[in-house]
């Protein structure tokens, strides 16, 4: 196998993302260029030079649209695989043509990818808001203990150990998930949320996905929410001040290779 160069792995994510950019427009399903590629998209036009992967914001609603129609082949959908005990928040669309692994594993379970992180309803009530978000702690960490990311403890490991994760397949912790963050799909509330890269929730105003409107990356152009100085300002503060030399990283810290 031949390591991916970093422009080669930019080309390759831009592939996928124009890919899902034109599966959105065929089916009307809208979107945005999230966290760090909605801010190159503001503040470079295109790829921050030290970023190594591009970020999609859907509304549930339109994420589950998507995931419906799309139907594996020039690219994968990673999101929920009881065959490889495999989770994540994100729906990963990944190029089947490359293999990643991650600090020394030496097992690749999918290529580069795309992040599609979708964004709920939660809650005005700060009451509700706040039970709502100890059960989704509860059931992102429970989903995570499956897949094997963190480990098993407290005073009912063995338990958990002889009943829920011997017995009970990937699939059935993400569904007891899904039912609690999307407890206020379709409904009018005044926040969002969405989990960052360390499943910690993140709230901001609904008003954000009111709109929107296109923005260029890399020379094409491509969906992003229409408020996107108050979500970026909100992410980053100054976000238009690139952050100090040595801060400027990548953040998933992987290995890409050709097949």
């Amino acid at each position: 196998m031949r390591e991916i160069t970093d422009e080669e792995q930019k080309q390759i994510l831009f592939d996928i993302l124009v890919y899902f950019d034109q599966i959105c427009r065929e089916n009307k399903i809208q979107y945005s260029l999230g966290e760090g590629t909605l801010l190159g998209a503001v503040r470079h036009k295109g790829f921050i030079p030290w970023d190594d992967d591009i970020d999609i914001l859907m509304t549930r609603t339109e994420f589950e649209k998507f995931l419906s129609i799309h139907q594996n082949g020039q690219y994968e959908i990673f999101h929920v695989n009881p065959n490889v005990n495999y989770w994540n928040y994100v729906a990963r669309l990944c190029d089947p043509r490359t293999e990643v692994y991650f600090g020394d594993s030496h097992h690749s379970i999918h290529g580069l990818w795309v992040g599609l992180t979708p964004v709920d309803n939660i809650p005005d009530d700060d009451r509700k808001w706040g039970q709502m978000k100890k059960r989704i702690v509860i059931w992102v960490k429970l989903c995570r203990q499956k897949k094997g990311v963190v480990p098993i403890d407290g005073r009912f490991k063995g338990l958990l150990e002889r009943v829920l994760f011997r017995l009970k397949p990937i699939n059935w912790f993400d569904r007891r998930f899904k039912k609690v963050v999307t407890a206020y799909k379709g409904q009018s509330t005044q926040r969002m949320l969405k989990l960052n890269i360390r499943y910690e929730p993140f709230v901001f105003p609904s008003n954000v996905f009111n709109g929107y409107t296109e923005l260029e990356f890399e020379g094409r152009s491509f969906m992003a929410i229409e408020h996107y100085d108050d979500y970026l300002r909100q992410m980053y503060g100054d976000y238009m001040t690139p952050p100090p030399e040595n801060k400027r990283v990548t953040k998933h810290g992987f290995r890409a290779y050709y097949k």
